[in-house]
């Protein structure tokens, strides 16, 4: 019986370790992810490595303890030969007190370079589709300003183009679903989409119940430039959107822009909200 569960285990173990690589591989290597899809695979798969080597690590024991300790057992003399012994005596002991502060370790590691990470992904993100000199926002990054600061802010001296992006909470395929509406011909001017199918000229073709929709959100519901769907208000007003373009963008949405976009006008006659959740200012101001 003793046999029977070593060699499931390490059947178990082995499993676990090939999943772990093949997803953290997956991650690293798949074309088309996003750079917050990718590190967020990496925590099934380091989930999934660590439980495979925990549970094959009393096999790596003997052979390591031999090696390693063998400037013990020289400089410490009995103590350090003792040790070493105790070590490699039991296999599943050791493996077992080594596999909780390994675990430890890589917890600590691991959560330490996926913030980094994420960090850097929203700066990538937000630098990537921020082409304005300036952006105005809420004092805490959520809130909505007043819609008076487009105004006053394109009456600055210096200040080419000053639009808001107003954005309101809708349902989509039975889900929440956030909505941004802005003013096409300004938008094209201080934001940029890295197009999965369109191209800035797509910004034109919104007006009439256009939209453009994220890439993850066109995966998920088999959306192509062409496709129709509709979007219901919290007051339950429905509007109906034809995909004129696809853009690539994180699931982690650090903006808040959410999944959709519409020409201002449509979203005006659809949702309530008019306070913008961003402002995007052009030009250097005197």
């Amino acid at each position: 019986l003793s046999g029977r569960r070593r060699r499931r285990s390490t059947i178990v173990g082995s499993a676990f370790l090939a999943l772990g690589a093949a997803i953290m591989a997956y991650g690293m290597l798949a074309g088309g992810l996003a750079v917050g899809e990718r590190l967020l695979s990496f925590v099934p798969g380091g989930l999934a490595l660590q439980i495979g080597v925990a549970m094959l690590a009393k096999h790596a024991v003997v052979p390591i303890a031999s090696l390693l300790g063998r400037p013990g057992a020289r400089l410490g003399v009995a103590a350090g030969s003792l040790a070493r012994r105790n070590a490699m005596r039991n296999p599943q002991r050791t493996a077992s007190t080594a596999a909780a502060l390994m675990v430890g370790i890589a917890l600590v590691t691991g959560v330490a370079v996926l913030g980094a990470g994420l960090k850097q992904s929203a700066k990538g993100d937000s630098k990537d589709a921020i082409r304005a000199s300036l952006v105005v926002a809420g004092q805490d990054g959520f809130s909505p300003v007043a819609p008076q600061a487009v105004r006053a802010a394109a009456h600055v001296p210096g200040v080419r183009t000053a639009t808001g992006i107003v954005v309101d909470e809708a349902r989509a395929y039975g889900k929440p679903v956030h909505v941004s509406g802005a003013d096409p011909a300004q938008l094209a001017k201080v934001w940029h989409f890295r197009w999965r199918q369109g191209s800035d000229a797509t910004l034109r073709t919104l007006g009439g119940g256009g939209a453009i929709v994220r890439r993850d959100f066109a995966d998920k519901h088999g959306l192509t430039v062409g496709s129709r769907f509709a979007v219901t208000a919290a007051s339950g007003k429905v509007l109906h959107v034809t995909v004129r373009g696809i853009a690539t963008g994180s699931p982690l949405d650090v903006l808040g822009t959410g999944q959709v976009w519409v020409a201002r006008s449509a979203f005006d006659a659809t949702f309530a909200v008019r306070r913008p959740k961003l402002v995007l200012v052009s030009g250097t101001a005197s």
